[in-house]
């Protein structure tokens, strides 16, 4: 068993007997890698042909890794490719889960996550406490935010937050406007990979501007683990709860204070 990207490595990692793994991408073991901890110690090989064919590997896992012809290239040489679904929502995320599971002969594994997944989800929909009343804007290094239709916005909305960039029926992404910002500011700021060493924020982006530093410091903010984000993969789930532990108790002091 063989994985050519980070997303790819994820589902080899939960899935697969660790005996199993032939090796794993070279970003497996980075910070935006979910199971970074259960990659270290296993080999890591370049996702292109010349490394791939001299390993033993009879599957080869991929999202995206090692270009588009990848798959039907390797089976050439008698390597089963498995091309991982492309999740761009939570319902999404829990088929590709079980799908993978079948095409690598660990359905049993991939049914007890989805389980899991499953209750993560209906927590999240048992503690929502009627309509969502705070409003809040996501935010990354580079300083773009994201309106509706992404998979991000779907966390958010899960987390029980408004997400205020899609008011308005604004979809995909975009740069947050700093004008807008301190004009109409958000009550609650979900940041996401700043925890990236390797983040490069461009001088211009509003990250590195005073304001948005002012508000950073004024405001309630939720700094999502890039683990999370980087994949859109069933353990994303895990950013939805990060966003309701804090917006919960707000929304109730909210409540209450009226």
């Amino acid at each position: 068993m063989l994985s050519l990207d980070y997303c790819a490595d994820q589902y080899v990692l939960a899935l697969t007997p660790r005996h199993q793994i032939t090796a794993l991408s070279p970003a497996a073991t980075t910070a935006y890698s979910y199971y970074a901890d259960a990659a270290a110690g296993l080999p890591t090989v370049r996702p292109v042909s010349e490394d791939v064919l001299t390993t033993d590997a009879s599957i080869v896992v991929r999202a995206w890794g090692g270009g588009f012809e990848a798959t039907r290239y390797l089976g050439k040489f008698g390597m089963r490719g498995v091309d991982i679904p492309y999740a761009d929502s939570l319902d999404a995320a829990g088929d590709a889960l079980i799908a993978v599971g079948e095409a690598l002969g660990q359905p049993d594994k991939a049914a007890a996550l989805k389980v899991a997944f499953d209750a993560a989800r209906n927590e999240l929909k048992t503690r929502a406490e009627g309509r969502p009343t705070l409003r809040a804007l996501y935010v990354t290094p580079g300083g773009v935010t994201t309106g509706a239709g992404t998979f991000v916005d779907e966390l958010m909305r899960a987390g029980g937050v408004i997400n205020m960039a899609a008011e308005g029926g604004r979809a995909g992404w975009f740069p947050i406007d700093l004008e807008a910002l301190v004009t109409d500011p958000p009550d609650l700021i979900v940041g996401g990979f700043f925890d990236l060493d390797r983040n490069y924020i461009d001088h211009w982006s509003i990250a590195r501007h005073s304001l948005f530093r002012d508000l950073l410091a004024s405001r309630p903010v939720v700094m999502i683990p890039s683990r999370y984000l980087s994949c859109g993969a069933w353990f994303a789930v895990e950013a939805a709860e990060r966003i309701a532990e804090t917006a919960y108790p707000l929304q109730r002091a909210e409540g209450a204070a009226r």
